[in-house]
């Protein structure tokens, strides 16, 4: 009955969960735009020029 009960608490604890890993990627995505504007920075070169840097199997 308790398990019953407590069930909803449990999902959104999981749902918070899973909402900070989001959050968490959508930080580490911010941190590199905001490096690839500053011109200096390596990922701004690979940024502007992604064919270059290719991992496909396409450009193997």
């Amino acid at each position: 009955m308790l398990d019953e009960q407590y069930a909803p608490v449990a999902s959104r604890l999981r749902g918070s969960r899973n909402l900070n890993k989001a959050l968490a990627g959508l930080n580490s995505a911010a941190r590199l735009l905001l490096a690839a504007s500053i011109p200096d920075r390596p990922v701004a070169h690979h940024l502007a020029n992604p064919a270059q840097y290719s991992t496909s199997a396409q450009s193997l």
